[in-house]
C-alpha cells in the first residue's frame, strides 16, 4: 500500500522546486514505464496496481514495486486517466561536453509549452537527433507533460540547458534559423552536421540567438494561417534537411 509519505513525494514531483530538490522525477502510465525499464535510468520504485504486475512481473524484475489501488494511483498522477501505474526515476544531466558534434543538432530558444517540447522531443527522435541545447529558460525536460508528450523520446534524446547565445557563439558549425523571411527550405541542400534553432512560440527567435544565425530558412505558406506550431515546423524542416 502507499503510505502518506509517498503520496506527498509523488504528487510534490509535479513541480521543478521539488524535482531538483530531490533529483527525481515521474514517468506515468505502462507504456512510459517498459520504455523506461529498457532505458538506461534509475528507476527508484514502480507503483502499480496487482493486476498489472501479475502480466508484466518479469518485465518489471529487480525493482523495487509498490501495489496500489487503481484509485490511488489515478488521484496522484497527472493524467486525466491513469489505472495503471507510474514509474520514480533519478534525474539525469547532460552537459555540453556530451554532445556529438558529428550530427545535427536542435537549439530550443525559449520555448515554454511543455506539450510543444516533448513533441520536439519525439520528432527529433524520429530523425535521430541526439542532441538538444536549449536556452536556460526552455520548460524542463522532467515536466510530467513534457515526458508525456515526448511517449517515452526523451529517455533517448539528450537534453541540455545552458546559455544558448554563449553556446552558439562559441560554436564552429552552420547554424541555421526559421523566419517566414527566409529561404524556402525545399531549396535547401542537405546537410549531416550543422544546428538548427527553433524559437519561441509567440516572439521566434530572440535578438541575443538572431545575431548568431549564419542562415535563415521558411516555410513556403499556402494559405491563410497566421503561422504553424513550432512541434510541426520542427517535423517539416527536419524532414526536407533529412531527406533533401
Amino acid at each position: 500500500m502507499l503510505s502518506k509519505s509517498q503520496i506527498k513525494l509523488v504528487k510534490s514531483l509535479k513541480h521543478k522546486k521539488y524535482r531538483n530538490n530531490y533529483n527525481l522525477f515521474i514517468v506515468e502510465g505502462l507504456k512510459g514505464i517498459l520504455e523506461a525499464k529498457k532505458s538506461n535510468f534509475i528507476i527508484e520504485k514502480i507503483i502499480i496496481t496487482e493486476e498489472v504486475y501479475g502480466k508484466y512481473k518479469n518485465q518489471l524484475s529487480k525493482t523495487k514495486i509498490i501495489i496500489a489501488s487503481e484509485n490511488q494511483i489515478n488521484s496522484i498522477s497527472t493524467l486525466k486517466n491513469n489505472f495503471t501505474g507510474l514509474a520514480i526515476l533519478k534525474m539525469k544531466s547532460y552537459y555540453l561536453d556530451h554532445i556529438n558534434f558529428k550530427d545535427l543538432i536542435l537549439a530550443i530558444d525559449s520555448i515554454k509549452d511543455p506539450g510543444n517540447f516533448g513533441a520536439i522531443i519525439r520528432i527529433a527522435d524520429w530523425y535521430n537527433i541526439k542532441n538538444i541545447v536549449c536556452s536556460n529558460d526552455t520548460v524542463d525536460v522532467y515536466n510530467p507533460k513534457v515526458v508525456q508528450s515526448s511517449m517515452g523520446s526523451f529517455l533517448r534524446v539528450k537534453t541540455i540547458y545552458t546559455d544558448l547565445s554563449n553556446f552558439l557563439n562559441k560554436s564552429n558549425y552552420d547554424i541555421i534559423g526559421t523566419s517566414v523571411n527566409g529561404d524556402n527550405i525545399r531549396n535547401f541542400s542537405r546537410i549531416d552536421k550543422g544546428i538548427i534553432v527553433l524559437g519561441n512560440e509567440s516572439n521566434g527567435i530572440s535578438k541575443e540567438v538572431s545575431q548568431y544565425i549564419d542562415k535563415w530558412i521558411s516555410i513556403k505558406k499556402y494559405g491563410n494561417a497566421e503561422s504553424l506550431n513550432v512541434a510541426i515546423s520542427s517535423a517539416i524542416i527536419l524532414d526536407n534537411i533529412r531527406n533533401s
